[in-house]
């Protein structure tokens, strides 16, 4: 069965550049007969809002999006301790003693520790080590360029998207306080639970390791479509770094109809939803055609 999904960090409450995601992935599922997830991705429990979590279900009830489930990453640690013991298992993944100092921003890693490849009993070492009190000494990378492969996958709105693997550089899995990265994670979860995922386009250049890492553990690669973001005044992208305002701040019909008007689909008026949040998603369900969204093709090409 299709099935989407909804996976916003718990790093502060839902915002209107946060419903612009939701509503797109759930209209997306729902109007193709799938259902449609709430993944709460919860794993940096120090960048965690209280109260943030509880509220998530709550505030999406309000604007009549009911996830059919809801799933939290901080209950699914053995999943992505499984597939790293499967990269140790090949020798792709090595200890990595590199700080950020050391490294040079929006450059991928030079391959400075790929010396350190960890076995299984290194591995699990480590792992007792995370679960304790202390930092663990070292990071754990997997080796991407082991394979000259392209990553290549198709955006529903962006069209094909293709990179190398050394562009990618040798992903982060676990940090040193022992919490897997959001590309693993991510990319575990999507490729094991989700066919299709609806999000927003600041995550399009992200997607090519996620897809890297699936390939490379021989996993499902779901279908992606990356969707237009809600911006300030001044073009930032609408979020908690910008103190967006909660969702809750505002009519729950409100924040659909500006959610809607991004996604560029057919004005639902105010005579049809009546001021309705249940109405107006059932409208916008059947109307939404995600080829209105269609913009030209932004190839991703070797870097």
């Amino acid at each position: 069965m299709l099935t989407g999904r909804f996976a916003p960090t718990p790093s502060g409450a839902l915002h209107a550049g946060s419903l612009v995601a939701a509503l797109a992935s759930c209209v997306d599922a729902r109007q193709q007969k799938g259902r449609w997830l709430l993944r709460i991705d919860d794993t940096d429990t120090p960048r965690i809002v209280v109260g943030a979590i509880e509220r998530f279900v709550p505030d999406l009830r309000d604007h009549a999006l009911e996830p059919d489930a809801t799933l939290r990453q901080s209950e699914r640690l053995e999943h992505y301790r499984e597939a790293t013991r499967e990269l140790v298992s090949r020798g792709l993944v090595f200890a990595c003693h590199c700080s950020r100092r050391e490294l040079m921003p929006g450059t991928p890693y030079p391959g400075t520790c790929r010396a350190n490849v960890l076995d299984e009993a290194a591995f699990d070492a480590w792992l007792a080590g995370a679960r304790g009190s202390r930092t663990a000494e070292t990071a754990l990378r997997v080796r991407m360029t082991a394979s000259d492969h392209h990553i290549v996958f198709d955006d529903r709105l962006h069209g094909q998207q293709r990179t190398t693997r050394a562009a990618v550089g040798d992903l982060v899995l676990w940090r040193r306080d022992g919490v897997p990265s959001y590309a693993l994670s991510c990319a575990i979860d999507d490729a094991l639970l989700v066919s299709d995922v609806v999000r927003g386009e600041d995550l399009l250049d992200a997607t090519a390791a996620q897809v890297g890492l699936m390939e490379t553990l021989g996993l499902t690669i779901p279908r992606y479509a990356h969707v237009p973001l809600l911006c300030d005044a001044d073009g930032r992208k609408l979020g908690k770094q910008t103190r967006a305002k909660p969702i809750a701040s505002h009519p729950a019909i409100d924040n659909l109809e500006r959610a809607w008007s991004v996604l560029r689909q057919t004005t639902i008026g105010a005579h049809e939803h009546r001021d309705d949040a249940g109405r107006f998603v059932a409208i916008a369900t059947e109307r939404w055609d995600i080829q209105q969204l269609q913009c030209a093709p932004m190839p991703r090409h070797d870097r």
